[in-house]
């Protein structure tokens, strides 16, 4: 069952908000809920100013566009390096027997499965950048050519790996 507001919590509230303090602030004080605070503004006929907290969303609105940027940037990386992995000589290993022992060998490309693989990673790296871009409004024509490139790379890697289903 919920706690009666007493007259002193309203009287310490009409005070308080008086004093320019904060909804939420004032909640302390009294060791009330935001909400009982504002029941209790609402019918001494006060409000409070939202200016700070508009400001505090649009800061934070903000930060998470860059944050996602970075994201996408770091998504971008990793698809590259993904995608690298497996041009040129290529180094395997395995730990096994009975012995548990390690060894390693050195292709001069990489195998199938290694391939199929990378090229996965940088399939998964470019549908995690088109969901995060697709949130981002601003710059919808330079994020639309930036993954449509980055598929035709990781078309042509696959192509340049596989021939034979190109041409399929």
């Amino acid at each position: 069952m919920a706690t009666p507001i007493t007259d002193e919590e309203r009287a310490r509230v009409k005070e308080l908000h008086a004093q320019g303090m904060s909804r939420n602030d004032i909640a302390r004080v009294i060791n009330r809920s935001g909400d009982t605070v504002s029941k209790i503004a609402r019918e001494a006929g006060l409000s409070f100013d939202r200016s700070m907290t508009i400001a505090a969303t649009n800061a934070r609105q903000a930060d998470m566009a860059a944050e996602r940027v970075r994201l996408t940037e770091r998504l971008l990386e990793a698809a590259d390096q993904a995608l690298d992995a497996i041009k040129g000589p290529v180094v395997v290993y395995s730990f096994g027997g009975r012995d548990n022992t390690f060894a390693e060998e050195t292709l001069d490309h990489a195998p199938v499965d290694m391939i199929n693989t990378a090229i996965r990673a940088g399939k998964t790296a470019h549908d995690a950048m088109s969901r995060i871009v697709e949130r981002e409004s601003g710059h919808l024509e330079e994020a639309v050519s930036f993954l449509d490139k980055l598929s035709a790379a990781i078309d042509a890697a696959h192509e340049e790996e596989h021939p034979a289903d190109a041409a399929e």
